[in-house]
């Protein structure tokens, strides 16, 4: 399937999919970005925000047309400079092992990925509904590699 392609309809079922749960918890749909990655091909980044926290959903599509392994999340803290972290860690800080590769052999593009927003919901309302709603925030120490 042409990238291109992709990047939409991602973006129309992630904004489908998404925005009736994320405004239940107070959240509205902010902006949806275009961008190029390192290697120049095309990525989208959707965002929500609420009072407390901003999610960020960046898609960029992989080379064999099978994955879904660069959709990257992250939940950034309000005043935003004052903390982010990918929910991948926010659930390993749970114990969760969060499973972003969920490709499934003979599903259609558009179902895995309403698949895939299905399984995030379930997830942000079960584990991380406290870190929306600014309830609670887990620190994720970052390791600089002696840069800082």
């Amino acid at each position: 399937m042409d990238k291109t392609l992709k990047i939409y309809i991602f973006k129309d079922q992630v904004i489908a999919n998404m925005s009736n749960y994320l405004k239940s918890i107070n959240f509205e749909f902010v902006k949806f970005e275009e961008g190029v990655n390192l290697w120049k091909e095309k990525t989208i980044t959707i965002v929500y925000n609420n009072e407390f926290r901003e999610i960020s959903i960046y898609y960029s599509p992989s080379e064999d047309d099978k994955h879904l392994e660069f959709v990257l999340i992250h939940i950034h803290k309000f005043p935003i400079n004052t903390g982010t972290a990918s929910i991948n860690k926010l659930l390993q800080k749970k114990g969760i092992d969060f499973e972003s590769n969920f490709y499934k052999e003979g599903i259609d593009f558009e179902n895995m990925v309403t698949d895939y927003c299905r399984y995030l919901i379930f997830l942000f309302d079960t584990y991380l509904k406290t870190t929306l709603t600014g309830e609670e925030w887990i620190d994720i120490p970052v390791d600089w590699y002696g840069y800082k």
